[in-house]
C-alpha cells in the first residue's frame, strides 16, 4: 500500500489523517446518549405548546425537521433535562435506519429526543461537531454502521457500538472548521433552495383550490364582482353559477367523469424489485416522492443499469407523467420533467392530456377530495395498497379546455421554478458526497490560505 495511505474501515484513507475512538472525542460521561426510556415519557405527556421532542422521524439529511414535532410541558423539560440537545450535538437513530443522523443547530438548542435516538456530544477542542456530522455522512460510514448494528429484524445501535467507533480527522482544528464550513454553506444553500421549493408549490396548490375548489372566480361573479387577480379575457371563461353533481356544487358547463375515463395511461414495472447496482440509473421509490414537493428526489440509494432500465420496465415515464404511491404510504404525488429514472413497483405512473391536462391532474390528485377517495378504497392486509380497479372508480371534476390550459400556464411558471432549484440541489448534493471522500483521501487538498 502507499505510504500516503491507510487502509481504514472506510477504504483508504490519508494517512495524514488522525484516528481516534468517538467516545475519545467526546464530553466525559455525557458524550454517547440514550434518550428516555419509554417509562420516562409516554404519548400522553405531549401537550399542544411546549419543548420539541424530536424522534427518528426528524432526522433529514444532517438536519433536523420541524414539522409535526410533539411537545413536552416545562415541567418535563425540567425532569428530563438530562436529554436536552445543545448547539453541535449529533442525533443519531437508535433502530431501524442506524445510519441515519442530523447536526443539532442554533434554534435546535434546548429541544429534548426521543428513546429511539442517540445523543453524540463531542469535546470542541479535539473535534469539530459540525466536520463529525459529514464524517457520519460519508457512504462507507454508513454502510460501516449498518455492517455491525445488532438485530436481524430490526437493526440497531447503542451506546458501546457507537463510542467505540474510528472517526479519523485532521488533527488541526482549523482545517477541520474550514471542510466543516465548505459542506455547511452547500448544505444551507440547498434548504434554502427547498424553502423556495415549498413557497412556489404552496402557491400552485393554492391557485387550484380557489379555482377548483371553493370556486372564488364564480363565486364572485355570482355577486356580480370581478374576481380578485384575474384578468377580464380569464374570468370569461368561468361561468356565473354553480349546479348539482356527483361531486356536489360545480362550475354551470363544468362535467364530471371516472378516473378512468380521463387517464389516457398506466406507467409501470414488472411488479418486482430489479437487479439492484451501486451506480447507474435512479430508482424511484415513495420515499423519493416528497410532500414539500413537486418532484421526485432523483439522488437515490438504489440504482440499475442502462440494460435493466431498457429492458426490465414495460413502459418507461415520460414528461408530464404523475408519480403516485400506491403501497404503504399512499398518494405521495410528483410530477415529471426529467425522464432518466425508473420507477419501483409501490410507485405507479398516471399519464394524460387527450382529456385533462396533465399540470391540472397532478394537483388534483394531491387535493384533499381525491385523497379521501383514495383512502375510501384501500385494501388493507398487511399494508395499505390501492388498485388499478379502485383509482378507475373516482370522480374526476372536468373543467372546460381553456380553463384548464389557463392554470397549467400559471402553474407551469411555478413548475419550472422548483425544477430549477432541484436541478442545483442535486449538484449541490453531488459537491457534498463527492468532496469529503476526495479530501479524506488526499486525492485533493484544500489551499492554505
Amino acid at each position: 500500500m502507499n505510504a500516503k495511505h491507510q487502509l481504514t474501515e472506510y477504504g483508504h484513507l490519508s494517512s495524514k489523517l488522525l484516528c481516534s475512538k468517538l467516545s475519545d472525542l467526546c464530553v466525559d460521561k455525557i458524550g454517547v446518549q440514550t434518550g428516555p426510556f419509554g417509562s420516562q415519557l409516554h404519548k400522553e405527556d405531549y401537550v399542544e405548546i411546549g419543548t420539541p421532542i424530536i424522534t427518528v422521524e426528524h432526522l433529514g439529511n444532517n438536519r433536523i425537521s420541524h414539522i409535526e414535532t410533539p411537545f413536552v410541558a416545562d415541567e418535563d423539560k425540567k425532569r428530563l433535562s438530562k436529554y436536552q440537545l445543545k448547539n453541535g450535538d449529533i442525533v443519531f437513530s437508535r433502530v431501524g435506519s442506524v445510519d441515519r443522523r442530523a447536526l443539532v443547530r442554533k434554534e435546535e438548542d434546548g429541544w429534548l429526543f426521543s428513546g429511539r435516538c442517540l445523543r453524540v456530544r463531542v469535546d470542541e477542542t479535539k473535534i469539530d461537531p459540525i466536520y463529525l456530522s459529514y464524517f457520519f455522512g460519508l457512504e462507507s460510514f454508513k454502510k460501516y454502521i449498518r455492517s455491525i448494528a445488532v438485530g436481524a429484524t430490526m437493526p440497531s445501535i447503542n451506546t458501546k457500538i457507537l463510542s467505540d467507533i474510528p472517526i479519523y480527522y485532521p488533527e488541526s482544528l482549523e482545517e477541520q472548521r474550514r471542510i466543516a464550513h465548505i459542506l455547511i454553506i452547500n448544505d444551507e444553500k440547498e434548504n434554502i433552495n427547498n424553502q423556495t421549493n415549498q413557497t412556489l408549490e404552496e402557491m400552485a396548490q393554492a391557485i387550484f383550490k380557489s379555482w377548483f375548489v371553493d370556486f372564488e372566480p364564480v363565486k364572485a361573479k355570482m355577486n356580480g364582482e370581478q374576481p380578485e387577480g384575474m384578468d377580464a379575457t380569464t374570468a370569461s371563461f368561468f361561468p356565473e353559477k354553480l349546479v348539482e353533481s356527483e361531486l356536489g356544487l360545480i362550475p354551470e358547463g363544468w362535467d364530471v367523469k371516472p378516473f378512468k375515463k380521463v387517464i389516457d395511461k398506466y406507467v409501470d414495472n414488472r411488479g418486482k424489485t430489479p437487479p439492484i447496482v451501486e451506480n447507474g440509473i435512479p430508482l424511484v421509490e415513495v420515499k423519493h416522492l416528497p410532500e414539500n414537493s413537486a418532484f421526485p428526489k432523483l439522488n437515490t440509494d438504489k440504482r440499475v443499469t442502462k440494460d435493466t432500465f431498457k429492458t426490465w420496465f414495460r413502459v418507461h415515464v415520460e414528461p408530464k407523467d404523475v408519480l403516485i404511491s400506491t403501497v404503504g404510504t399512499i398518494g405521495r404525488t410528483s410530477f415529471v420533467k426529467n425522464t432518466n429514472f425508473c420507477i419501483a413497483q409501490n410507485v405507479l405512473g398516471l399519464r394524460f392530456g387527450k382529456i385533462v391536462e396533465p399540470e391540472y391532474m397532478f394537483y388534483t390528485i394531491k387535493a384533499h377530495r381525491f385523497q379521501h377517495d383514495m383512502d375510501a378504497r384501500l385494501v388493507t392486509t398487511v399494508q395499505s395498497s390501492i388498485k388499478r380497479k379502485d383509482l378507475d372508480t373516482i370522480d374526476i371534476l372536468v373543467p372546460p379546455s381553456n380553463v384548464q390550459k389557463e392554470f397549467c400556464k400559471l402553474v407551469g411558471s411555478l413548475l419550472d421554478g422548483q425544477y430549477s432549484k432541484n436541478a442545483e440541489n442535486i449538484d449541490l448534493a453531488s459537491l457534498r458526497d463527492t468532496l469529503l471522500p476526495k479530501l479524506l483521501s488526499g486525492e485533493i487538498e484544500l489551499e492554505v490560505r
